[in-house]
């Protein structure tokens, strides 16, 4: 007699798969028709969004349990402000606070004030001099030209260090947008600038066009100083970096002078070690600073704060800038008020761990799940051991590495347990005021943001702890893989409905959260991570041998997704910037897998089966679980923007794609050879 699951889980679960799969269709000739077909006939796609998918589905959720705790607070302007009265507070402030523009516009120069650009936009002409140009970097901050910040050493993971690395600073375009520009959208960008010089000062109207082309004309220069992948980290010192960027600026006096003048101040010596990870592009922007006037070098500075600002406004000046994102990004929908689901964003990019406190704490604790998922990770940790092991590519001295670095591998499983300690997470945020009823919403997220900055260069002596390394925020629906801490993390905001349940079938919880899990798990073997060893130092650790197996068998995965063509969005898709993904998309299906059929094997009581799926084995509810997580529907221009910058394949493809290079699929489901899903080429790495 079959063993069937009749709790309100699983028969809920049950019910839901039944309405969501299309049984009409042959898995064997399209399984994620087949798993997600009635989903997508039925699924609606939100008015501000541009796609609707489980993940979409499990996000909306944290965003609306989160809303409403937020909304139900009281505020609390009195002296004593714990940190969940400053979210309620920039929650409130956020949402509910239509800004007047002349007011809202006040707010943003006296910010811009504050920050040395009071004279900004300058038309006034200087003399070039390296002490005109490191007086205004000084003065006026890097933001949108270095990226300058206190990180895992990577040629000692035990300690801190200075990085230098190209800027990670989005606003209002990512180097990637603002790369993928067409021409026409060139003009509404630079629209866009003057548009919002002239809303900051009508006196400027008449000088906008030029102010608008020549910032807009800086940031290409520097845009495309050097291909965003060129050049590998070097390890050097404060009394060398000049010297290796030769340079006209003064990084040492730059960056010293950051340090002494953070709200903890510090002295650095000429011995402090710097990771300089873009030695090409230093060189190209200074030579780009060195080769135009001051005054352009102040106004692209000023612009690239400013757009950061614009995206706290609100007034107009915010409707400005999210119209001008939606006429350039065609997956951006431009937010309606109330704006909740930007509000809480900005709470858990900016407030990392007090956001995941507040989620968990009211939402997730549960021992019993983080104790599922610990076990769901020791048996993927296993699986990937016999299968390093069965590689005959593998030599041996890369073998025992490979098996030393999923020894070594620290698991982040829901939350980390010392967030719990509130004055842990209160030292994270020891530099933001106490707000005031007055305070607006750009000035309080400044507090934050600067806050932020301070606490990361406090680390510069610290020694690495592990557990405050999450990349992202508890609450995040997420997961990762971190090479400099080699870690994974599978977040508390990953472990919801409809993407987990706890006390599932085994092979429903290993087709979800297994195969999270061991994509993460594959990417400390793909082809980034193998450049990182168990430490998390930057050591490949790969023969020569196998650094030419590995180019073979990244062939084959490049070449096959780079031959699909979806019919839909008339692209073709990329797979040599997809390969990671599909690397680790394909691993990651294999190796749980693999752990399922080894519980199954040492525990056959956890064959359970669901209502109304008794005819189907765990391996085909396995590869179900799997298809139906990835069910989801994208606006014909998103798909579009999606396929030509997102490093993840299209979730069809992702599908159909990694179960054709999977024989136990073809297996499972009795597909015969020349099907659809069951091809003879198949690319297999891990």
């Amino acid at each position: 007699r079959e063993n069937v699951c009749k709790t309100e889980e699983c028969t809920t679960l049950a019910k839901r798969l039944k309405q969501e799969m299309k049984s009409s269709v042959d898995p064997c000739e399209d399984f994620y028709e087949f798993a997600c077909g009635n989903w997508k006939d039925s699924a609606k796609i939100p008015t501000d969004m541009t796609y609707m998918s489980k993940f979409a589905e499990a996000t909306m959720q944290m965003e609306e349990k989160m809303s409403r705790l937020l909304a139900s607070k009281p505020l609390n302007y009195g002296r004593k402000q714990s940190l969940e009265d400053k979210m309620t507070i920039l929650f409130k402030s956020c949402r509910d606070t239509p800004v007047a523009r002349d007011r809202d516009i006040a707010e943003i120069k006296n910010v811009m004030k504050n920050y040395n650009f009071g004279s900004w936009p300058s038309m006034k002409r200087q003399s070039r001099s390296r002490h005109v140009f490191t007086k205004i970097l000084k003065e006026s901050g890097w933001r949108g030209l270095f990226g300058i910040t206190v990180d895992v050493n990577i040629f000692d993971p035990t300690k801190y260090t200075l990085h230098m690395n190209r800027p990670s600073w989005p606003y209002p375009l990512s180097e990637q947008a603002f790369r993928s520009l067409s021409r026409e959208k060139e003009n509404e960008y630079k629209l866009y600038i003057g548009r919002v010089i002239e809303a900051l000062d009508s006196k400027l109207s008449k000088h906008k066009e030029q102010l608008g082309r020549n910032i807009f004309e800086y940031e290409e220069d520097i845009g495309y100083a050097v291909p965003a992948a060129s050049g590998g980290a070097k390890l050097t010192n404060l009394n060398e970096v000049n010297e290796e960027i030769r340079s006209e600026v003064d990084f040492k006096d730059l960056i010293k002078h950051l340090f002494s003048t953070a709200k903890t101040k510090r002295k650095l010596d000429d011995s402090q070690s710097v990771v300089l990870w873009a030695q090409a592009y230093y060189r190209a922007v200074v030579s780009i600073i060195e080769s135009n006037e001051p005054q352009d070098l102040f106004n692209y500075l000023g612009w690239k704060f400013l757009s950061l600002l614009v995206k706290y406004s609100r007034s107009e000046l915010f409707s400005y800038y999210t119209s001008f994102l939606q006429s350039v990004d065609p997956s951006y929908k431009k937010p309606q008020q109330p704006f909740t689901s930007t509000c809480i964003r900005d709470l858990m990019d900016n407030m990392k761990y007090a956001f995941g406190r507040m989620y968990v704490t009211n939402f997730f604790k549960d021992a019993d799940v983080i104790n599922e998922i610990k076990d769901v990770t020791s048996a993927l940790d296993r699986a990937l051991k016999n299968m390093v092991n069965k590689k005959n590519w593998l030599d041996a001295p890369s073998k025992t590495s490979a098996l030393l670095k999923i020894e070594k591998m620290m698991k982040m499983i829901g939350y980390p347990e010392w967030i719990m300690e509130p004055l842990q997470v209160e030292a994270l945020f020891n530099h933001v005021p106490i707000f005031k009823v007055k305070d607006s919403y750009v000035n309080m997220m400044i507090s934050i943001i600067a806050n932020n900055v301070n606490i990361n260069l406090e680390r510069i002596s610290n020694t690495v702890n592990k557990n405050k390394e999450w990349h992202r925020d508890p609450a995040d629906v997420n997961g990762e893989y971190i090479p400099r801490t080699n870690a994974i993390g599978v977040y508390a905001g990953l472990l919801e409905k409809p993407l987990y349940t706890h006390n599932l079938p085994v092979a429903v919880t290993l087709g979800t959260v297994g195969w999270f899990a061991g994509h993460e798990l594959i990417h400390a073997l793909d082809t980034h991570g193998c450049k990182y060893d168990w430490t998390g130092a930057l050591k490949d650790w790969r023969t020569p041998d196998v650094v030419g197996a590995y180019q073979r068998l990244s062939d084959c995965f490049s070449h096959q997704y780079s031959d699909i063509f979806d019919p839909e969005a008339k692209e073709q898709l990329s797979g040599v910037r997809t390969l990671g993904e599909n690397i680790a998309d394909n691993g990651g299906l294999r190796v749980a897998a693999k752990a399922l059929k080894e519980i199954l094997k040492s525990t056959p009581a956890t064959d359970v089966k669901l209502p109304g799926f008794e005819s189907y084995s765990a391996n085909e509810m396995f590869y179900i679980a799997f298809a139906n997580a990835q069910c989801n529907k994208m606006l014909v221009p998103a798909m579009k923007y999606y396929i030509e910058h997102n490093p993840h394949t299209i979730p069809k493809y992702r599908v159909n794609t990694a179960l054709k290079n999977n024989k136990a699929f073809s297996k499972a489901f009795k597909c015969a050879a020349g099907t659809p899903m069951n091809i003879s080429n198949k690319c297999v790495f891990w």
